[in-house]
């Protein structure tokens, strides 16, 4: 298993990663190879000098880590020089704050500061989709914080397009650089894991801690929530072995709508390929990438095991699809293109949900 290479810290008392009763204690967001551009950019982003990624948008669905990313950003902003002022706010509270400010005719009270910034954060702009007046008040903002040598961060759902935002908003967010977070890999998962399980002083074999990290290919608030619900059901009976882990992945829903079909058609038509070609045995470099990113979904999405998987995509064996899998999530942490063409292809086959998967061992399969 890779290892883990970063975690973007928050300052001593930062709020906890999740919500509710599944909160997640962390003194960061982690990241791991399948993040590596974020780390990069974030590290470009936060060194004080002159940056040139401006604005930096940070995009995916809910829970993946976007407001944690976000914070940890004017926390490092903030520490490398306190004379510099950062600006947080949500999309919601930008609209609502300018609509306020307008009503009561404060406007330049209200827009000065944040204009004046060497630091705006505006978190989920996408509530401003249908505020057109926010959204040319924010156009001009961000022009006037990046006019003024400040720099700007925004987070949403999905990359900002003509559909989500006005044209000229669109338009000048992706004049910057745009960053699609990705579900954590095996490794930052297993280091998520340890990390709840120190937290919360949870007695687990490594084994079934490995087994857990494998096989749930969720968002961090889910790991935390397994976490939750292992202690919670083994609370009095030793420490929890493979045995129980993989009887708790058995119970987790899984969406099955998704089949090994569907991602080779959705895969192949994004490279421009055939799903024969796809599937067969070229090693053509074009080919084993969609092939390697196919695979890579598979193991993701569906349920299958990896012999299963590499049976479909030409008759290969479970050695051959595990490394597939890996060296895909190598190629992202380096590759913004294949990167976001990943992220496209997940979000067309979950519709923004979180891909979970039942048990299939690898301690039987390897």
């Amino acid at each position: 298993m890779p290892t883990c290479p970063l975690i973007l810290p928050f300052a001593e008392g930062a709020s906890a990663l999740g919500s509710g009763r599944h909160a997640a204690p962390t003194d960061g967001f982690m990241a791991g190879p399948e993040n590596g551009l974020l780390v990069r950019v974030v590290e470009d982003f936060c060194a004080g000098a002159e940056c040139p990624y401006n604005p930096l948008v940070l995009y995916g669905p809910p829970g993946i880590g976007k407001s944690h990313v976000a914070r940890a950003i004017v926390e490092r902003f903030a520490a490398t020089d306190g004379a510099r002022v950062a600006v947080s706010m949500t999309g919601r509270e930008f609209a609502s704050g300018y609509a306020a400010a307008v009503a009561s005719h404060t406007v330049p009270e209200w827009r000065d500061p944040i204009r004046a910034a060497s630091l705006l954060v505006i978190d989920d702009i996408d509530v401003l989709g249908e505020k057109l007046v926010a959204q040319v008040e924010f156009l001009h903002t961000m022009d006037a914080v990046i006019d003024g040598g400040g720099q700007v961060v925004a987070t949403m759902r999905g990359r900002a397009t003509p559909s989500r935002l006005l044209p000229q908003v669109a338009s000048r967010l992706s004049a910057g650089i745009t960053i699609g977070l990705a579900f954590p890999g095996p490794a930052a998962r297993l280091a998520l894991l340890r990390r709840f399980v120190k937290t919360r002083d949870v007695r687990i074999e490594d084994a079934a801690l490995r087994l857990l990290a494998e096989e749930l290919v969720v968002s961090t608030p889910e790991l935390s929530g397994a976490v939750y619900e292992l202690q919670a059901s083994h609370s009095r009976a030793g420490a929890i072995d493979v045995a129980a882990v993989a009887g708790f992945l058995k119970t987790r829903p899984v969406g099955g709508r998704t089949t090994l079909h569907d991602i080779a058609v959705e895969t192949a038509r994004h490279y421009a390929l055939s799903v024969s070609v796809l599937r067969s045995a070229s090693r053509r470099q074009g080919v084993a990438l969609a092939r390697g990113v196919a695979v890579y979904l598979a193991r993701q999405l569906t349920g299958k095991s990896l012999s299963s998987i590499g049976r479909y995509f030409g008759g290969r064996d479970h050695s051959t699809v595990l490394h597939a899998c890996r060296k895909t999530e190598e190629l992202m942490a380096h590759d913004a293109t294949l990167r976001n063409s990943v992220l496209q292809l997940q979000a067309a086959q979950r519709g923004g949900e979180s891909p979970r998967r039942p048990v299939e061992s690898l301690s039987k399969e390897c």
